[in-house]
């Protein structure tokens, strides 16, 4: 049996009205000195130092603002499930964080691509990435999408 150890809350420091806290943890990457974790109802990433139990940060990935009815921020959400550290490649020589949209509508067929430099913290801008190629193949497979975690092996 796995047992669970809390290490902190997903308190942020922001500004109102949004929440002061993530709702929910769909993807979460420990790199270094930092544990970044993406959420399936927001716009943003938070980052949370790994050394204190001090509040996170955000990093912007969307534009715009969710709607706070439940009904309405579920349509409208990117739903974004899973986060995984992609290896150094190109121009992006210590590595990236690639967050990936859950697939089940059109909106949520996007990622968001951010750089790492060598301490591994976000240096880069979120670039937004069309999945598209990767789950309309699915799409064609499977009577239902719904991308809950992603892995780099090799």
């Amino acid at each position: 049996m796995i047992k669970l150890e809390k290490i902190r809350d997903l308190d942020v420091e922001a500004d109102s009205p949004r929440p002061v806290h993530l709702s929910a943890a769909s993807g979460l990457v420990c790199h270094e000195a930092a544990m970044y974790v993406i959420t399936d109802d927001d716009l943003h990433l938070g980052v949370f130092p790994v050394r204190s139990s001090g509040p996170g940060g955000l990093i912007r990935l969307f534009d715009g603002v969710l709607p706070q009815s439940h009904d309405e921020r579920k349509k409208q959400k990117p739903d974004l499930e899973a986060l995984t550290l992609i290896p150094p490649y190109s121009d992006l020589c210590f590595g990236a964080l690639l967050a990936i949209g859950s697939g089940s509508r059109s909106n949520r067929k996007r990622g968001v691509l951010l750089g790492l430099d060598a301490c591994g913290t976000v240096c880069t801008a979120p670039r937004i990435v069309d999945l598209s190629f990767i789950l309309d193949p699915l799409a064609a497979e499977f009577p239902q999408v719904n991308i809950e975690g992603a892995v780099v092996a090799g």
